[in-house]
């Protein structure tokens, strides 16, 4: 299996691990500006994918009236092909789309690359990327690494992805750069920092999202780790076992 074969397997570990834990199946709150979501994908905000018609077919085959989402659930967990069906096709839909086109997660080591792509899934690219830069202007600021600061306009342009090489570690950093791993650290732990944030702003913005907000947080606090591909959590805890050093983020 090449490197990239073995990102992409992983990358969808991930994902399928995330919807697991944090997004479940179906879902239709209507305190949730999503409305109704399928493994955590909004109605609302993603009409057009194929999913939605799919589900709307078999939910008539199946129900001779409209059901609440208990309903649907208990549905969708007695045809389990159908479920795993609509299941892969959000899997697939979260790498291409958040992934791949969002947060271009693969230009980074798997931990920051996983940590946005999740905050892209639950609150879009932008607010993600934004973050992100957010989090590098105060590492470069603790650091005193340079003067120039980027604009926290959500765009993963050249003058954001530079700066990342630069001060990071990352697949394509250049050992000359000005890398270390408490900039790492740092930055991770800022991350989680402006994404705490982001949320609150939301709320001072609209109260009654209020009652997401320990959803949020546990989220905001667990990841990456908590949803980590399970070999890779594995060969962590084997290396602890053993006494040796555990595998590096570019092996996840």
């Amino acid at each position: 299996m090449t490197k990239k074969d073995k990102t992409h397997k992983n990358v969808i570990l991930f994902i399928r691990s995330m919807i697991d834990k944090y997004e479940g199946v179906y879902s239709c709150d209507d305190r949730d500006p999503g409305r109704a979501t399928l493994f955590g994908i909004s109605q609302r905000y993603h009409p057009d994918l194929k999913l939605w018609p799919i589900l709307a077919d078999f939910l008539n085959a199946e129900c001779a009236s409209p059901l609440e989402a208990e309903e649907v659930n208990e549905a969708l967990a007695q045809h389990e092909p159908i479920r795993k069906a609509l299941k892969e096709m959000a899997v697939d839909y979260y790498y291409r789309h958040f992934w791949r086109d969002g947060v271009a997660g693969h230009f980074f080591l798997p931990k920051v690359g996983y940590y946005l792509l999740d905050w892209a899934v639950n609150a879009g690219p932008d607010d993600a990327i934004r973050g992100l830069q957010l989090a590098i202007n105060d590492v470069i600021k603790v650091y005193g690494l340079e003067e120039v600061s980027l604009t926290a306009d959500g765009i993963l342009g050249p003058k954001t992805r530079r700066a990342y090489l630069r001060h990071f570690n990352a697949p394509g950093s250049d050992p000359l750069d000005q890398v270390s791993p408490a900039h790492d650290q740092l930055l991770m732990l800022l991350l989680k920092t402006h994404r705490a944030i982001y949320y609150l702003g939301r709320i001072q913005e609209r109260p009654a999202l209020g009652v997401f907000l320990p959803g949020w947080l546990r989220r905001t606090f667990e990841m990456p780790e908590s949803c980590y591909p399970v070999q890779f959590r594995f060969e962590r805890e084997m290396a602890a076992v053993l006494g040796i050093d555990p595998p590096n983020d570019e092996e996840a």
